[in-house]
């Protein structure tokens, strides 16, 4: 009886491991599109007047912003997951031939997985900070269009960072990322092209880093996001106030995203304030309406006190702001 044929896998490890780098690198790249989209679509957010043909245009533009935005967030986990594939088959293909009768070696060790790259969108955390470059272009892009990087341009990044810090971070965490990037050697600008010279923007940055360390004790964070999980602890609660901007226009003054859960149908942010205080942003806020609610996890709070600390530590004009239970329980 003649032996059974045994299949002869063609294993280009190499080549899979380039290819996975080279998806893991474009789901970073897109990370880093992704924050400068989201810039660019709520610095557009409220140009709309407030006749018919405004609000006819800034319907449009919410919708086009949602897809835009949603179609990032896409490219960014197809990008991470295909690396992840791809380098999950080279293991596959490496351990088969390694445990092979004939080979009879050890197989390899599993691969570590691609993360998904954290984006402006979602909870970011002092891992980000670690990413020094995702920090480095959030502030290179609010530098593009200065032209003298001089000490009023000091003042103004170093008062943002420390008033309205990015994404989920803390000062601190900015100010960790900008002095790893001094440290790190590399070039400051390899994607914006603010059209400063590599010289100038050492020299900015190494001044933003001294206003900051000049400013200490920097001031506690205006809130902490909550993870959605925690969303049941709102939902029976009724809201305490109307906020008449519409997602996503409404991610641009909150400084943060509004984002559905998974199986859920509406866009939710959860909030603990510097108070203490927990409160949840949802959208659509009412069935049929285009405006936001205002949700307290805690009943017995005045709500105008929630509503004034909230205004006090995002961009909202109070004029959007409407309360609509003055009472507690």
């Amino acid at each position: 009886m003649s032996a059974p044929a045994v299949p002869l896998i063609l294993c280009r490890s190499d080549e899979y491991h380039s290819a996975a780098a080279i998806f893991g690198t474009l789901a970073q790249d897109a990370a880093t599109t992704h924050i400068a989209l989201l810039g660019v679509l709520d610095s557009g957010a409220g140009m709309a007047g407030s006749d018919s043909i405004g609000q006819s245009w800034a319907a449009s533009y919410n919708e086009a912003a949602g897809l835009a935005l949603s179609a990032s967030e896409r490219l960014i986990t197809a990008s991470s997951t295909t690396a992840d594939l791809i380098t999950t088959g080279a293991h596959n293909h490496e351990t088969g031939e390694a445990t092979a009768s004939f080979g009879n070696a050890a197989p390899p060790p599993a691969p570590a997985e691609w993360p998904v790259p954290c984006v402006a969108t979602r909870a970011a955390s002092a891992a980000m900070a670690q990413d020094w470059r995702a920090v480095m272009n959030a502030v290179l892009y609010g530098i593009q269009f200065s032209k003298v990087l001089g000490p009023e341009e000091v003042d103004r990044i170093s008062t943002g960072l420390l008033a309205n810090p990015l994404w989920n971070l803390t000062p601190d965490d900015e100010y960790q990322a900008l002095s790893a990037a001094l440290d790190s050697g590399e070039k400051l600008d390899n994607f914006v092209g603010t059209g400063h010279s590599e010289s100038e923007l050492r020299d900015f940055f190494q001044a933003v880093v001294g206003e900051l360390d000049g400013r200490r004790p920097w001031p506690p964070a205006g809130f902490q996001q909550l993870p959605l999980t925690e969303i049941g602890q709102f939902t029976d609660n009724e809201p305490i106030a109307r906020i008449d901007v519409p997602w996503p226009a409404i991610n641009g003054p909150l400084r943060r995203m509004l984002e559905k859960p998974e199986g859920g149908d509406r866009y939710w942010l959860l909030l603990r304030l510097r108070s203490g205080s927990e409160v949840a942003l949802v959208w659509p806020g009412w069935p049929g309406e285009s405006a936001t609610a205002l949700i307290a996890k805690d009943r017995t709070i005045q709500p105008q006190a929630l509503i004034d600390e909230v205004l006090a530590t995002t961009a909202l004009d109070p004029k959007s702001v409407a309360l609509v239970s003055a009472g507690v329980d």
